[in-house]
């Protein structure tokens, strides 16, 4: 007899909980068998469980948002992927011919802001006080380009701040409402949001790190840490509402076919991937092409106290997001979203 669909996808869920000390985990999967799964809790005290309701940063995968609205714009002609980014801010203290594209794509040789020393300290001293932009762009532009643009794959979170600017440039409107007009409303996303501080931060459902206690106990991250320190910004959102993102953004609610197409071009990524064939990168996506899964496009993120994937498999036209409340790398999580795969594989 096959067991059910969330009788089997627990079976990998709930050991993964034990085994990395995670408090909570939630699955939204959409497609020909639509399923929330929640396992765990959103508090130490095991009182509150996980569910429809519990809103989570995407951290990285906000970079796909970002995308979305400079796609949007371009295929409005507001602007152009092959744009120099000197075009919209020609204030930049370079001359190297960095364009839209390699931005999006992370060929752009930028250094990226989280790899930098002064950051990483200035956070772990300071989560609740946040460089401010000009101060990301000082550190940054102090450092040299790791490579000339276009001849290489890096991934850096300083383009998507710089891309965010360019596309605030263009529409001449702030990003927030350029968000809300060119995502958030054609797709009626009503519980996703911007984190601007700390009162969007208390939304969230609570999530847990270790790393700002000095005592190196466990403390929910909304009271201590600033999501300024993301540079680019971050989206909040209910896993069902990530995946209407990016089952909108992928499927032609969002974009023309031809730039759908243009977004799922991919960089390959010559670095081998622990559990998926093929890495790649497109514009604010990020690609597989995987003998057992075929193609998949998606993105994935972490930060202090969550994190998380949102993984679409076009085959099977199906997309799974799943995200946890507790700090964990991200590469574990990652193994458990290439088992629940596996399960859908196999039975859808």
């Amino acid at each position: 007899m096959t067991l059910p669909l969330e009788q089997r996808l627990r079976a990998y869920v709930d050991p993964w909980l034990k085994d990395f000390n995670v408090l909570g985990v939630a699955v939204h999967i959409t497609g020909d068998r639509p399923l929330p799964l929640f396992a765990g809790f959103a508090d130490p005290e095991k009182k509150r469980p996980l569910s429809v309701e519990s809103a989570f940063p995407a951290y990285s995968a906000s970079k796909s948002y970002i995308a979305a609205v400079v796609l949007r714009l371009a295929q409005d002609n507001l602007l152009g992927l092959d744009d120099p980014l000197r075009r919209w801010l020609p204030d930049l203290p370079f001359d190297k011919p960095v364009t839209l594209r390699q931005l999006l794509n992370h060929t752009s040789g930028l250094p990226d802001y989280r790899a930098l020393n002064s950051h990483k300290a200035g956070m772990a001293q300071s989560p609740s006080a946040p460089w401010d932009e000009p101060r990301f762009l000082e550190a940054v532009f102090a450092e040299k380009f790791l490579f000339e643009p276009g001849t290489a794959w890096l991934y850096s979170g300083t383009g998507y701040l710089l891309l965010r600017k360019a596309a605030e440039a263009a529409a001449r409107r702030p990003f927030s409402q350029l968000l809300s007009e060119q995502v958030l409303e054609p797709l009626r996303l009503r519980r996703t949001f911007l984190l601007n501080g700390p009162a969007d931060m208390r939304r969230l459902t609570p999530g847990y790190a270790r790393q700002f206690n000095p005592a190196g106990r466990p403390e929910d991250v909304r009271a201590v840490f600033h999501p300024g320190w993301i540079a680019h910004g971050v989206v909040g959102a209910p896993l069902e509402e990530l995946n209407v993102f990016f089952d909108g953004l992928l499927n032609g609610r969002l974009l023309s076919p031809d730039f759908v197409s243009e977004m799922k071009k991919p960089v390959l990524i010559p670095f081998k991937h622990p559990f998926f064939a093929s890495p790649g990168y497109g514009l604010g996506l990020r690609y597989y092409d995987d003998p057992r899964f075929g193609k998949i496009f998606g993105h994935g993120g972490e930060g202090p106290g969550f994190a998380g994937f949102s993984y679409y498999v076009e085959a099977r036209k199906t997309l799974v997001s799943l995200y946890c409340n507790t700090d964990v790398r991200a590469r574990f999580l990652e193994k458990l979203m290439f088992q629940l795969l596996s399960v859908l594989h196999d039975l859808l």
